[in-house]
């Protein structure tokens, strides 16, 4: 298993929206759209240019962010050198962000971070950026995700200690994930389970971090880092999630006997999303332990329990070549018999089993006759 499959949601990018909605546009990385800006300074703005900021932070307030957009467009266009731009220019990144028209709100976040650095929330104004940028390459452009690295890096080497240097970290590791850059990724989590033991993503490090390590095969840091979640986090969502992947990288470390055991464990969890699978790799390591009679019941089990299983299809014919391995031929035979009269991908191995099953029983005439179909 090298997919990163999560029970409490089914995209991370909801995770995402869920961790950082609702906060202010000058506190956090996700405006809350009722929010209103802060009042602004007169100093310097002329009356003209204080009505109009006004009348956009009214509709901002309001959470009538089309409106407010606009208008924050109308105040750039007349008034760009007003002091007050930088605000406007900020709060229309705000307004886009919470309107998902992601490209627009992160060209509106760089403009602030590359013409305003002494902006005082710039830090936020990095993070907005990185965020858009994130998204828009999660909904459609995947060139994005390079961009986004880019600028969490920019961020963290700007703000070391600043308060949203855990986020940096975290979106960073998914930038470089979705890359491909699984190594540079690992390092992202790492640092933020490692410096940032308080903070909310830290439990969706660990585990992202786990799977990463995984994935390119660095089992055994992998196991610690899955032995950190069910130390850290055992009532966490995802716990029994990373008992089942741990069981997989013991797997992956030759040792099936304990494999076999642990995803026994799981299985036995009542409600467990995954347990299809669980059950799936358990009777596999029956099998890799030349437990033939144990793993196809095991594979036989799954067919009755989860008939909706993806592992469905698979589990019929290794039941069946379980069953022929123990010599149980009578009970290994109606198995194969399904996948041929089911012209599943295995059908041409079926037939070459299920003629010598027929043999062994002593029925040639249903060998050859089987020979026949494919």
């Amino acid at each position: 298993m090298t997919c990163r499959m999560k029970n409490n949601c089914s995209d991370l990018v909801c995770m995402l929206a869920v961790v950082l909605i609702g906060w202010l546009g000058m506190g956090g990385m996700r405006a809350n759209a009722a929010a209103s800006p802060a009042p602004p300074a007169t100093k310097e703005s002329s009356q003209e240019a204080l009505t109009l900021f006004a009348d956009g932070a009214s509709y901002q307030k309001n959470n009538k962010l089309d409106l407010a957009a606009e208008q924050w467009k109308r105040f750039l266009k007349r008034f760009g050198d007003d002091p007050l731009a930088v605000k406007a220019q900020y709060y229309l990144g705000v307004c886009l962000l919470e309107l998902k028209k992601y490209d627009e709100a992160a060209a509106a976040f760089q403009v602030v971070t590359d013409k305003y650095p002494a902006f005082a929330p710039l830090e936020d104004a990095y993070l907005n950026l990185g965020w858009a940028q994130y998204s828009s390459a999660s909904a459609q452009n995947k060139a994005l995700y390079r961009k986004a690295a880019d600028t969490f890096s920019t961020m963290i080497q700007k703000f070391p200690k600043g308060k949203y240097i855990d986020q940096a970290l975290y979106f960073l590791g998914e930038s470089n994930y979705a890359l491909g850059d699984k190594k540079e990724a690992t390092k992202a989590y790492g640092k933020l389970v490692t410096g940032h033991v308080e903070s909310k993503l830290r439990s969706e490090a660990l585990y992202a971090l786990g799977v990463t390590l995984a994935e390119i095969k660095s089992f055994d840091f992998a196991v610690k880092a899955y032995d950190m979640f069910l130390k850290d986090y055992p009532k966490d969502a995802l716990a029994t999630e990373i008992r089942m992947r741990k069981a997989e990288v013991i797997l992956q470390r030759g040792d099936a006997a304990s494999a076999e055991t642990m995803f026994a464990e799981v299985v036995a969890v009542k409600d467990f999303q995954l347990a299809d699978y669980a059950l799936f790799r358990q009777a596999y390591c029956a099998a890799k332990q030349d437990k033939f009679d144990e793993a196809g019941v095991l594979y036989a089990v799954l067919t009755e329990r989860f008939p909706k299983s993806t592992y469905y299809a698979q589990s019929v014919m290794s039941a069946g070549r379980c069953y022929y391995r123990a010599s149980q031929f009578a009970k290994a035979i109606p198995w194969f018999e399904w996948v041929i009269e089911h012209g599943n991908a295995d059908q041409v191995e079926a037939a070459h089993w299920l003629c010598r099953g027929y043999l062994e029983q002593h029925q040639p005439d249903k060998a050859i006759a089987t020979a026949k179909l494919v």
